[in-house]
């Protein structure tokens, strides 16, 4: 291990050396963690002569006047570096990639990963899956899904999912109310801790839905849309093909429909905007039909389209919002 730490500091890891780094920590304790770096503190502290890497000290020492003033032992510096290279190794040798998020690691080596407020996130696994999470979703997991190892990960929030396909071994999606076991699909996923309820439609594979209320379960198909209440733990399925195409490319910011009825935009919008929940003012106005862009990161922009191209009336309470013609 310690021959891994010097490495990292000469910046000299090789892709086998990461995949070392990566089985010792999945096997290593939080004390035998602590053991290390008390250990690595302990040859600097030894070596009188040992000086940081160029540029380190003096970036530290900037670092550390701005939070809490002027440091005077050159050991204390020390230390903080040593600290710094196995926090970025712990990183290194957990194995993810994340695009516009704010990863975070503990002393569990349990990884959070929340979207930010302007664009969302994408997170690609090890194993090859993949999330696009809107903003103010967020993942976590204590080891990365991997090909050969644990694929589980908790999830709050509306995301776009595809996962890689090994029978023998489904990824699980959890959250409060909810569990999803995935063997290899794409779906688009809503499950918002202070919405009433969850929703998943599924554009192709299959996935099992249950609730942890009631413990019911049900399997989806392509088109199906499970929505769960969190009140009574109840699932409901409907079918609805028209917006296997209108999800296709549902991790991008715009939903196409093509004679779509009003019924099915509304509830694609539903998926993308928990927990905010759109419905009809009649039955009739379910059956007219669409045919346009709509914004999948903007819902007043998305309702503003209805309201001119639809010749609509939009009535909004808190989190409710309904359309009259």
């Amino acid at each position: 291990m310690h021959d891994l730490i010097q490495k990292y500091r000469d910046n000299e890891l090789s892709a086998e050396d990461v995949r070392k780094l990566r089985k010792l920590l999945d096997g290593m304790s939080d004390n035998e963690l602590a053991g290390i770096l008390e250990k690595d503190w302990e040859v600097y502290k030894a070596d009188g002569e040992q000086r940081l890497p160029t540029g380190m000290e003096s970036r530290l020492r900037r670092n550390i006047h701005s939070v809490v003033g002027k440091v005077h032992s050159k050991w204390h510096i020390a230390f903080v570096a040593v600290a710094c290279v196995m926090a970025a190794i712990i990183c290194v040798g957990l194995g993810y990639i994340a695009h516009g998020g704010m990863p975070m690691v503990d002393a569990a080596h349990e990884v959070y990963i929340s979207a930010n407020d302007n664009g969302g996130t994408s997170v690609t696994f090890p194993d090859g899956s993949a999330v696009s999470m809107k903003p103010q979703s967020h993942i976590s997991y204590h080891v990365p899904p991997s090909v050969e190892g644990e694929r589980s990960i908790q999830f709050t929030g509306t995301g776009h999912f595809c996962i890689t396909k090994i029978p023998e071994n489904p990824f699980t999606i959890s959250s409060d109310m909810l569990d999803v076991t995935v063997l290899g699909t794409e779906f688009y996923l809503s499950a918002e801790n202070d919405g009433k309820n969850a929703r998943l439609y599924l554009q192709e594979g299959l996935v099992r839905f249950q609730s942890k209320l009631s413990g019911e379960s049900v399997e989806l198909h392509p088109g199906s849309l499970a929505s769960l209440d969190y009140e009574s733990g109840r699932i409901s399925v409907s079918t609805d093909s028209s917006l296997v195409d209108v999800f296709s490319k549902s991790d991008a910011v715009c939903l196409n429909y093509e004679n779509t009825s009003l019924g099915s935009v509304v509830e694609s919008l539903n998926t993308c905007y928990a927990p905010f929940h759109i419905t009809l003012g009649s039955a009739e106005l379910g059956k007219m039909e669409f045919t346009g862009t709509l914004p999948a990161n903007n819902l007043m922009e998305a309702l503003s389209v209805l309201e001119y191209t639809a010749n609509l009336r939009i009535s909004v309470s808190n989190s409710e919002v309904t359309l009259y013609d």
